[in-house]
């Protein structure tokens, strides 16, 4: 009779450390899953409320006067303002930490429409676009597409390009060339403008901030061509940065914010992450960074040959080039792109972009900081372009 073999102790893998507590909470502010609106949509609410609070707009909530509506002149004086900033704190603390994300969005909207409705004063287009913002917002029931948000950016922008369309000194380009060399004195500006004809320059930029605007109000009714809608809104919006160097108060990081309304988010644990090595940064990112544990690291398969005929978004590369894999639905990324991904749907970067883009009021050092953005989207938006560029020379002709 066979002797039996002594059984071979298993070794357990390696575990990566349990997530803390704290981080899992839905009370978390830096969660956005789990709520009654999509991800993105709460994502957008958070970054413009970071905004508010920043650039003190909850501090100037004005008190009745001359009001839109002339019933509001009833309205009790020292009370309304103070029932505004009390409304905003509670709605914006539990909006924050994801309690009631719907209703707390209606409600700072409708304190920012009271206030902008109470004093011709304190009315901006900027207010009235965040007011309108949230309320829509709050409007939107998960599970079906933000239409509403889509359809107020297309409005905006339509109409704004066509109050600068009905104007003589849009339409002659004077408005620029006094903007950018009389009043705001912009150096990039007042560089270029000498090289080419008289006034062709403020003419050109005129046009084309009309053309752009009109352009992506159309575009941005259409699926398969909102994508393109954002690129040249963003790129407008990235242009004034560097030209103008500022951000108009609440407007630009509000306008920016919104676009995350286009942006399809993935349910927890539906993208996955491979590494081939042990990577410490992956399991910093998943434990720390991603709250909502959008990704499931796992060691990644073994490579497999490249199959002809396959558009993929990256060119196949082997186990000794490929450390990062990132996989969602029918999208591959490797390496530094499959970090882009991890970014990508990872709030944290957007809540630190925020908060360096409203923490300053005015002067130098916002001046700087609202061009360095300019430049940076500037760079990402050409990256994205010469991407795509790249991916319709590579796909093979029918």
């Amino acid at each position: 009779m066979a002797m039996a073999q002594p059984l071979t102790p298993l070794t357990p893998p390696a575990r990566t450390p349990p997530t803390p507590a704290w981080l899992r909470s839905s009370w978390n502010p830096l969660r956005i899953t789990d709520t009654r609106l999509h991800p993105q949509l709460l994502l957008m609410a958070k970054l413009v409320v970071i905004g508010l609070v920043l650039k003190g707009y909850w501090h100037t909530l004005p008190d009745v006067f001359a009001p839109l509506l002339p019933v509001m002149d009833a309205l009790p004086e020292p009370w309304f303002y103070r029932s505004l900033k009390a409304l905003f704190a509670i709605a914006a603390t539990g909006l924050m930490f994801n309690r009631a994300v719907r209703t707390n969005c209606i409600i700072i909207g409708c304190v920012f429409l009271a206030a902008t409705l109470s004093s011709r004063v304190y009315y901006r287009n900027a207010k009235f676009f965040v007011a309108l913002l949230f309320i829509l917002t709050g409007l939107q029931e998960r599970g079906k597409e933000p239409f509403l948000i889509w359809w107020q950016l297309a409005l905006m922008y339509f109409g704004a390009g066509l109050n600068k369309l009905t104007e003589p000194d849009w339409r002659s380009g004077h408005f620029f060339d006094y903007y950018l060399g009389a009043l705001r004195q912009s150096d990039l500006y007042t560089t270029l403008d000498p090289l080419l004809p008289q006034g062709y320059l403020a003419w050109t930029l005129c046009w084309s901030v009309i053309t752009i605007e009109f352009t992506a109000a159309a575009l941005l009714l259409f699926r398969r061509t909102r994508p393109t809608a954002l690129w040249l809104a963003a790129s407008l919006h990235a242009g004034a940065a560097i030209l103008v160097a500022d951000d108009y108060g609440i407007f630009l990081l509000a306008v920016l914010a919104s676009y995350l309304s286009c942006l399809h988010w993935p349910d927890p644990q539906q993208a996955h992450l491979h590494t081939t090595r042990p990577n410490h940064w992956l399991h910093t990112y998943t434990r720390w960074l991603d709250h909502d544990q959008i990704f499931n690291p796992h060691p990644a398969p073994p490579p497999t040959p490249p199959t002809p005929n396959t558009d993929t978004d990256t060119p196949h590369t082997d186990d000794h080039t490929t450390t990062l894999t990132a996989h969602y639905q029918s999208h591959t990324w490797h390496n530094w792109r499959a970090a882009g991904a991890c970014l990508l749907w990872t709030p944290a970067p957007y809540f630190l972009a925020a908060i360096l883009l409203a923490a300053t009021h005015g002067g130098p050092t916002n001046a700087a900081i609202v061009r360095s953005a300019g430049i940076i989207t500037a760079a990402i938006l050409a990256a994205a372009f010469l991407h795509t560029l790249h991916r319709h020379l590579r796909r093979p002709s029918s």
